[in-house]
């Protein structure tokens, strides 16, 4: 790497290492970026007019070769009065910086140790104020007067001199990707256990952003006046990979048609700032509560948008909104299960709804029919009995068109950032109209993202192979199940599990094996009363460590078997009371019902297991007597 030019992640831990002793993670971000977007900004004038005067005949393209000559060259032509109003109008830009107030001039000045704030300052409020709809206050993070930058105006001087000297090898130019996406994911990534739980929140793997978006919005390149909204934007990681493939497809994207709104005021001028690099309008970028919809702010809602794409925020300590506000949404009410297995809603509200299932009907209601949406959810709103209503509501209103398992690390952005919550990806497209027919879903399961659970990158991904083998399926090409592709029609969905792990095992093993055997399910196994299936008991933190009696939890199963030292010890009096009840017998098999990462665990117990107490995650499977397949339990003791 020369001295002259470094790369995106060398240039930001440069100019952390100048704050970090004075501020936060999170304040030293907006400076870093938003210093980053004003020389994005700058870069892109100095070009702009080296190419139009070049193409002008004026100047010679090797008297443009370097930043330097390009700042003499913008000067000295914006200067004159005969050249000012046609290299503006040939340059074309959407914004204005003067030269005197340039990245360039300002490294000069610095270099000169004639740096004053006030300059920089007053180049942030030219740039917002040539185009306010565009541009307006997309600074206002960057407190140029803080005491944290220093506690005299010439230590304040001096810090923001030093990170502008950190970012000025950065070139632009020469990096090929998203250049503010790019720089908050590394920032996130490398810095996220010092922001708190801010970072973990709102930050969507840009792998994840572009995958979903490149299956919603192909096809629909010719669509004209094609829309996509994102009710939970953050950052605009969404609405910026939309853009993104609208230019890689060589389709110019109608700037006011990109619609975000989030209620977190920075992130929403982040997002802005996003698209404005990329030459969007940020009109249509609201500060706001998409599940609210104040139309005074927002306009109309139901049925405006061609897509929807978004990650909402998800977590059991999240509020949805307020019970007026929950009160317009169906699944945000408590349901009731019926004996065929169905649910039906009641008229009580659940205030303690996760923000994910009432994002999911605002998904559905923002969307046209036959839109499309893309949403990240946590797996278990797919897959736990808990929220088998919001499944029915699913494919009530939708045709499930991809469902993606992702691993557990794709939002751990480092060792102790992030989280290890297991998601999928959901397409859906909503229905003209209702009808129950039968379709085909592709599911596939993911184990590599790219980067590992400490947020590193990893050269094992899933997803390119994942993406090739949707579009075979699309084109009806022939492809070869497996984990990264297969087929499952819905009429296959059991239980309103709609997770593809729950799947994966069976389209892998199952072609074979049906050759020589006959597939039957332990559902099946249970109906036909060959197996006879209980759940275990709870019995409150207060009776650990009462006795010597092992209550065996989710943890203490490991490899078939009890570990020999469960952490939680219960006297004889509480054994006593439930023994009868849980009945445990050598050749039983405990297995976990539930949870992330255990489901599916067994443990086999043995003649030493038997004076136990189970916990109510685990269910305990036992082969009836007199089946009707006449199985056994035997049990050789060596």
């Amino acid at each position: 790497m020369s001295t002259d030019e470094k790369s995106l992640e060398q240039v930001l831990w440069d100019s952390a290492n100048v704050m970090r002793q004075t501020m936060g993670a999170a304040d030293y971000m907006n400076y870093a970026l938003g210093l980053i977007f004003y020389k994005h900004l700058s870069d892109k004038t100095l070009e702009a007019a080296a190419n139009a005067l070049v193409d002008a005949g004026e100047v010679e393209a090797q008297d443009v070769a370097t930043e330097e000559a390009r700042q003499g060259v913008y000067k000295k032509y914006y200067d004159a009065e005969e050249f000012h109003e046609d290299l503006l109008e040939t340059m074309n830009m959407d914004y204005e910086i003067k030269p005197d107030f340039t990245f360039a001039a300002l490294m000069d000045s610095i270099r000169k140790q004639t740096f004053q704030l006030e300059n920089l300052n007053q180049a942030f409020r030219d740039i917002e104020q040539s185009n306010p709809d565009l541009l307006g206050h997309l600074f206002d993070d960057v407190d140029l007067y803080s005491t944290k930058l220093g506690s005299t105006p010439q230590k304040r001087n001096d810090m923001i001199a030093q990170v502008m000297t950190a970012l000025a090898p950065l070139n632009l130019d020469s990096h090929s990707g998203d250049v503010l996406g790019d720089a908050y994911e590394y920032l996130i990534g490398t810095f996220a256990s010092d922001m708190g739980q801010k970072a973990g929140e709102f930050y969507t793997p840009q792998s994840v952003s572009q995958l979903l978006t490149h299956i919603v919005t192909w096809g629909q390149e010719a669509k004209k006046g094609f829309s996509a909204y994102d009710p939970a934007c953050g950052a605009g990681g969404f609405l910026v990979a939309t853009v993104k493939y609208w230019n890689q497809q060589n389709v110019e994207f109608t700037k006011n048609n990109l619609y975000g709104v989030d209620k977190d005021g920075y992130l929403t001028r982040l997002a802005k700032v996003h698209l404005a690099c990329m030459g969007q309008s940020t009109k249509t970028i609201q500060c706001s509560d998409s599940l609210v919809w104040d139309e005074n702010v927002l306009g109309k809602k139901d049925s405006q948008y061609d897509v929807v794409l978004t990650n909402p925020p998800f977590g059991v300590n999240i509020q949805a909104g307020t019970p007026e506000t929950l009160s317009k949404f169906d699944l945000a009410y408590k349901y009731k299960k019926m004996k065929d297995g169905s649910s039906i809603k009641t008229d009580n509200i659940n205030e303690s709804v996760a923000p994910q299932v009432v994002f999911m009907e605002q998904c559905v209601k923002l969307v046209k029919a036959g839109g499309k949406i893309g949403i990240v959810v946590p797996e278990s709103m797919i897959s736990n009995k808990k929220y088998s209503y919001v499944v029915e509501f699913i494919l009530k209103q939708c045709y499930i068109r991809v469902i993606i398992g992702m691993p557990d690390e794709l939002f751990k952005t480092s060792g102790k950032g992030g989280t290890h919550t297991k998601t999928c990806l959901l397409v859906l497209e909503k229905k003209k109209f209702e009808d129950n027919k039968d379709y085909k879903i592709f599911m596939a399961e993911a184990k590599w993202c790219g980067h590992d659970s400490r947020g590193r990158e990893i050269p094992k991904d899933d997803i390119p192979d994942i993406l090739d083998k949707y579009f075979k399926f699309l084109k009806k090409e022939k492809f070869d199940d497996s984990n990264l592709g297969f087929v499952l029609n819905k009429n296959q969905i059991v239980n309103n599990v709609l997770a593809p792990r729950s799947y994966v095992f069976g389209i892998q093993n199952n072609k074979d094996l049906e050759k020589t055997h006959t597939m039957i399910t332990i559902g099946q196994l249970i109906n036909e009363k060959v197996l006879e299936v209980k759940t275990g008991n709870e019995v409150g933190k207060l009776a650990y460590g009462t006795g010597s009696i092992p209550f065996v939890r989710t943890s203490d199963i490991s490899n078939w078997e009890i570990k020999s030292d469960p952490k939680h010890l219960l006297n004889e009096e509480i054994y006593k009371s439930l023994a009868t009840k849980q009945d445990v017998q050598e050749g039983d098999i405990l297995m976990v019902k539930d949870g992330s990462y255990l489901i599916g665990t067994c443990a086999m117990i043995t003649k030493h297991d038997t004076k136990i107490v189970y916990q109510s995650h685990l269910y305990k499977i036992r082969v009836a007597k007199n089946n009707k397949l006449k199985l056994q339990v035997q049990i050789e003791h060596l």
